[in-house]
This record gives C-alpha cells, structure tokens and sequence, in this order.
C-alpha cells in the first residue's frame, strides 16, 4: 500500500467517525455548523473570509484566461461575499440582499427546530417566609402567579 492509498483509508476512517458523531454534512445545518467550528477553535466568519478571498482569487485568474465561471462556483462566490465588501454590479446587490435574508430565515428555521419539544415556563406557588406574609401578601402573589399561567396557557395555545 503506498502512501496516498494510506492517508485516503484514513480519511475514510475519519469522515465515517465523523458522521457517525455528528451526523452527514448535509443533514447539519448552517447554524450547527458554525457552532462546531466555533467549538474546535475556529472562527466561522474569518474562515468564510479567507475562503472567499480564495475563491475570488482564482475567479480572477479563470476570467483572465477568458473561460466563463461554472454557475455554482458563482452561487459559492455570492454565498461567501462579505457584506462589507461593495457590490459591482446592481444584480450582485440583489444576489447579496436575497443570500442574507435566505441566511436568516434559515436560522429563524433552525431554531425553532431547536425549541420544539421544549417545554414552557411552569409557575409554581413558592414564597421565601410564608411566615412572614400577610393574607393581602399572599392573595396578591396568588393573583400574580395565576395571570402568569394564564398567559402562558394563552401564548402556547392550550
């Protein structure tokens, strides 16, 4: 076995443990993903930016070469453009705006992906020194606490 034949069995090895653990890159979604970046160490914008730099940089050399870009090299390139940088032309405006809010309503879809299932708030009677409350005290903590449950009730549909 020479060596590229060793270090792809390893990469194999390595991409199954990694699934296994985290499951396949295309089931995760942005929102995780930059989350387990962010857990090895990394910073997911500075690795967007350097990988758009890449990306832009042998753009530029395949336009110089006169060979039209494949479309999906274009989408990665509008994808990982800096919203910093200006625009060139009014149609990549556009491309900008439509990937930002395609961004946000994926992570608005992500998290509530991520509340389902998780229970609401539950208001339970608990004073500190019931000793020390008057009637009127405890009526009004009483009051207080059910308008609370009501809300909830009302706010989760029940």
């Amino acid at each position: 076995m020479n060596r590229a034949d060793g270090f792809a069995e390893q990469m194999q090895r390595l991409t199954c443990l990694s699934d296994g653990l985290f499951g396949e890159a295309a089931e995760m979604d942005s929102f995780e993903a930059e989350a387990l970046l962010r857990a090895a160490g990394m910073d997911p914008d500075g690795l967007k930016s350097r990988l758009y730099q890449r990306l832009d940089q042998q753009a530029q050399t395949h336009g110089r070469r006169g060979k039209p870009l494949p479309r999906v090299y274009m989408q990665a390139l509008d994808d990982l453009r800096p919203l910093t940088l200006p625009a060139r032309k009014e149609a990549e405006i556009l491309g900008q705006a439509k990937a930002a809010v395609n961004r946000v309503i994926e992570r608005a879809k992500s998290l509530s992906k991520l509340l389902e299932g998780q229970s609401a708030p539950t208001f339970t009677m608990a004073y500190r020194n019931k000793k020390k409350l008057s009637p009127r005290d405890k009526q009004l903590l009483d009051s207080v606490t059910e308008e609370q449950r009501k809300r909830v009730e009302k706010f989760r549909g029940d």
